[in-house]
């Protein structure tokens, strides 16, 4: 877990896209420049 940096999350702010950090942990970048983190869980094999 935790495949982000500071740095790269840094980096990613200026770029909209989405970046994964593992474990379902999703850092979203809009194109107006607005980010937001996102968490994705399963339990018993459903979202």
């Amino acid at each position: 877990m935790g495949e982000l940096t500071a740095v790269a999350v840094k980096a990613a702010l200026a770029n909209p896209g989405t970046y994964q950090d593992g474990d379902g942990l999703v850092l979203r970048v809009d194109k107006r420049g607005g980010a937001y983190w996102l968490m994705r869980i399963q339990r018993d094999g459903k979202r």
